[in-house]
């Protein structure tokens, strides 16, 4: 039942006869002596039989079935009229006699009486509330005393015995705020007012997130306010149209910022196309101690070039942290007319950055396009980050220049294209459908590439020299990946599964200077990935040009990996096998001996591949500066180790190393199944690593028998040489003396 207090305002009220009201809707009595009358708060004189008109305060009357009152006096011509309900309980509206019978009207009657007077409010008291040093003398029941010398609140409370001042719980403020406490022991009183700011509302700024209403200028405030002051920025449940970018590119201090929203989703609905969707950019002295995306869903509907951007630009070494958690960023597109890249999450400059869980759907760009790339996420000029458990989906080029469409791309801190030695992991992540590359790193330090699931299922046009894994570092560890390979593409010419690039002397970091390397190593570990391939790759593993001005020595370890697919013909051609070579580098480039500071070893062991080539050195030396057209041995400064590795089809018989023109004798080659082959490659028999045994195929050789062709070639152990074919075998425990075994004649 409604409360029963009616407030009339005059003018809509007015009957037409002056002095004459009406009333309609929940305000019901039985009797016109049970209505009261205030006029701007005073209460009127009840008239039973006739009003006098010159009574005050006025009188009044009541026709209960008109619902009218009439007011004695002068015609009132402003004020306020409130009705108060005072059902009479007195007596019950029907009373039985014993032997009576009940009609249902008069219990209805009864009912309506009880639940009327239990409705009904008195109007004409008010709460006293009273701030000062001593209690008010003459107190009310209900009356509100904040006491100024201890902070607390006190209610007058009236028992059946006295009346007692009794401290509010929770207490009031001086304001009349109530006070909130948190648990636990140290715990201190705030206000209300001052707990709530904790988390400012977009909504408190006049958000309305109905999907309808243009909510750009509210959440532009909100954002404002969060990202120059600190503090949580929340987005309730709902769809917010927005209809320009919400950025601020001069952020200073080291407030912390976070935006967060629990389905909420932000959806970009302007005519023409923007850079960013949000954008928060650090150009002060000092960086936030973190700014923080979690939760949002932003709909870039294909014209926003990039969902989440967070750069960081500080001169002071405090770098900051930034993170982007359980995001949804969806069609983002680079027009033609904006020059800003199109990638969902961009986190650049941050001193660690962490991208978890969030969603990327759709990035590419106008074809008529020449500037910028395309990715899902991208981490660059960052000394630390995580990338892991996101979801990454169709990124494209646009048919521009055909290149840049990654899934994700980190690039560790750089200044003057100077490469910092930072950590940075990508792991468990969900990739499909790049144009580019799955992952790209760049990074001066460690790189940890674990666990991600890359795949090729749609209707794609691969960049020319397409790539799954793309690792340049110091220090890699590619170990437990899955590449699924389908059908349905085009292009890829030079695609290649693995590029693995040792990191350069011309790209590296240190204090600010320009870093030799000098006395360290650098590697690439890339163990346990798995590939099926339905349609032929071009390249297994691309292994860089080694860097002739670092001294550091450089091992790539390729081990224990599995490259399958569906192979339809045992004949010559490589066309049917998941990949046309298993391991590759243009040696044409490298440098000649004479100019190599440093050392590296390729231990290339225990790999299962669906392959028609096990290796490519890609021909002749091609270097201009270093006698090109000429055989270069790189002996001593090369290792290369070979073993236990399974090509399959066994019916493609290929040679286990077809290198006349580039080559090392430190060589350890055994153990190889399935269309094993042989070695055509120039080596010295005094330089090959004990543990050899492999046919030996055309080629100079150096210190061997006297002749020798079409022999098998062992070294079984660290001073023993021995050559044989079908006639005889020859011994020797220098590698340059051979005495020719009678007994196997």
């Amino acid at each position: 039942m409604a409360n029963q207090t009616k407030v009339i305002k005059l003018w809509s009220a007015n009957t037409g006869s002056a002095n004459t009201f009406s009333w309609s809707g929940g305000f019901e009595v039985f009797k016109s002596i049970e209505v009261e009358v205030y006029l701007d708060d005073i209460s009127l004189t009840y008239a039973p039989t006739s009003i006098n008109e010159g009574a005050s305060p006025r009188q009044y009357s009541v026709d209960v079935a008109a619902k009218t009152i009439h007011i004695g006096g002068a015609d009132l011509t402003s004020g306020t009229i409130k009705l108060q309900a005072n059902t009479d309980v007195s007596n019950a509206r029907a009373v039985y006699q014993g032997g009576s019978s009940v009609a249902s009207g008069d219990l209805n009657a009864n009912q309506d009486q009880l639940l009327r007077k239990l409705s009904e409010k008195d109007v004409s008291s008010d709460t006293s509330f009273t701030t000062g040093a001593t209690a008010p003398t003459s107190p009310a029941d209900g009356d509100i005393w904040y006491d100024s010398v201890d902070g607390r609140a006190y209610v007058y409370y009236v028992d059946i015995d006295s009346g007692q001042w009794v401290e509010a719980s929770p207490p009031f403020d001086s304001d009349g705020d109530r006070t909130f406490t948190q648990l636990g022991t140290g715990a201190v009183a705030r206000t209300w007012d001052s707990k709530l700011q904790d988390i400012i509302s977009v909504k408190d700024y006049g958000a309305v997130g109905d999907g309808t209403t243009d909510d750009t200028t509210a959440i532009d405030a909100a954002f404002q306010h969060v990202v120059t002051n600190g503090g949580t920025l929340y987005f309730p449940e709902g769809t917010y149209k927005v209809t320009s970018s919400i950025t601020n590119n001069a952020v200073s201090g080291t407030q912390s910022i976070k935006l967060i929203g629990e389905g909420a989703k932000i959806s970009f609905d302007q005519s023409g196309y923007l850079s960013y969707g949000f954008y928060i950019h650090n150009t002060g002295a000092t960086a936030p101690k973190s700014i923080i995306f979690d939760g949002l869903r932003i709909q870039c509907n294909n014209k926003v070039a990039t969902g989440i951007r967070v750069s960081i630009s500080t001169s002071s070494g405090d770098y900051g942290f930034v993170g982007v958690y359980r995001c949804r960023i969806f069609n983002c597109f680079q027009d033609d007319t904006i020059s800003t890249s199109a990638i969902g999450i961009l986190v650049d400059g941050a001193e660690t950055a962490e991208i978890i869980s969030n969603k990327v759907s759709g990035v590419n760009r106008d074809n008529a396009t020449t500037s910028g790339v395309c990715a899902g996420i991208s981490v660059t000029d960052s000394t630390n980050s995580l990338v892991s458990n996101n979801y990454i989906y169709n990124i494209r080029h646009g048919g521009v220049n055909l290149k840049d469409a990654d899934g994700i791309k980190v690039f560790d801190t750089n200044t003057s294209e100077f490469y910092a030695r930072g950590k940075h992991t990508v792991s468990e992540n969900y990739i499909e459908d790049c144009e580019g590359r799955f992952i790209k790193l760049q990074v001066g330090g460690h790189a940890h590439v674990v666990g991600n699931y890359c795949r090729l299922l749609g209707s794609l046009t691969l960049i020319e020299n397409w790539k799954g894994l793309d690792a340049q570092t110091g220090f890699s560890l590619i170990e437990g990946n899955k590449l699924e390979i389908q059908d349905n593409w085009s292009g890829g010419a030079s695609a290649n599964l693995f590029s693995l690039q040792a990191i350069t002397e011309e790209n590296t970091i240190s204090g600010g200077t320009t870093d030799t390397w000098a006395n360290e190593g650098a590697q690439h570990l890339c163990i346990n990935n798995i590939v099926n391939c339905q349609k032929t790759i071009k390249y297994g593993w691309m292994i860089g040009t080694p860097d002739a001005d670092s001294t550091a020595h450089t091992y790539i370890g390729i081990k224990n990996n599995l490259v399958q697919g569906v192979y339809k013909s045992t004949g010559s051609s490589g066309g049917s096998s998941a990949i046309t070579e298993f391991i590759y580098s243009d040696a044409r480039n490298w440098d000649d001996l004479g100019d190599i500071q440093g050392s590296f070893t390729w231990d290339i062991t225990g790999n299962t591949v669906e392959a028609y080539d096990w290796i490519d050195l890609n021909g002749t030396n091609n270097n201009p500066d270093d006698s090109p057209g000429t055989p270069r041995d790189y002996s001593d400064v090369w290792i290369y180790i070979f073993c236990d590795n399974t090509k399959t089809p066994e019916g493609v018989s290929r040679n286990l190393w077809n290198s006349t023109d580039s080559y090392t004798s430190n060589i350890k080659i055994a153990g190889n199944t399935g269309g094993a082959g042989n070695v055509y490659s120039t080596f010295d028999f005094a330089k090959l690593m004990p543990g050899c045994s492999f046919r030996n195929g055309s080629g100079s050789r150096t210190n061997g028998p006297a002749n020798y062709a079409w022999y098998t070639v062992s070294t079984p152990g660290s001073a023993l040489w021995k050559v044989e074919d079908k006639d005889q075998a020859y011994w020797s425990d220098d590698g340059t003396t051979w005495t020719a075994d009678i007994n196997s004649a």
